[in-house]
């Protein structure tokens, strides 16, 4: 029996880790279309959980988050990330970042996305998955123009 664990315990715990993230990665797609509405309809960046809440409401572990800065850490209702604006630059770039609470092999299981409110161009990466065998990092985003490098 402690074999048979032992060998069914690993998979199962990722399949667990990767419906967590799935969670959040749906969080962080609704906070960039509430991100995107919000500009549409009031002609300026969110810039408070309270913005975003007044688009879709953002749940957490203490219900709707109606107040702080995005930048300020909220945790999911399940309790399993938190969630917060880990960067951009502007009014208008955006990236969310969703972390794990946790450490070990679960740290590799993180969500990011960035939207650029600007042109519409968007961006989802989960750790650990789709060709990442570490966490999602915002090098591995999409959403902005990369610079080309001049011809030598």
């Amino acid at each position: 029996m402690g074999v048979l664990s032992s060998i069914a315990t690993p998979p199962l715990l990722n399949n667990l880790h990767r419906a967590r993230q799935s969670e959040a990665a749906s969080l962080l797609s609704q906070l960039a279309v509430s991100a995107a509405t919000y500009k549409d309809e009031f002609g300026e960046a969110p810039t408070t959980w309270e913005h975003l809440s007044e688009i879709s409401a953002v749940m957490t572990s203490n219900g709707p988050t109606t107040s702080g800065k995005l930048t300020s850490n909220i945790s999911t209702p399940n309790r399993d990330f938190t969630i917060n604006r880990s960067s951009g630059t502007g009014d208008d770039y955006f990236e969310f970042t969703a972390t794990p609470i946790g450490t070990g092999a679960v740290a590799r299981y993180n969500v990011i996305s960035c939207i650029d409110l600007s042109n519409g161009a968007s961006d989802i990466r989960l750790g650990g998955r789709n060709g990442l065998a570490t966490a999602a990092a915002t090098s591995d985003l999409t959403c902005k123009k990369s610079t080309p490098s001049p011809n030598p």
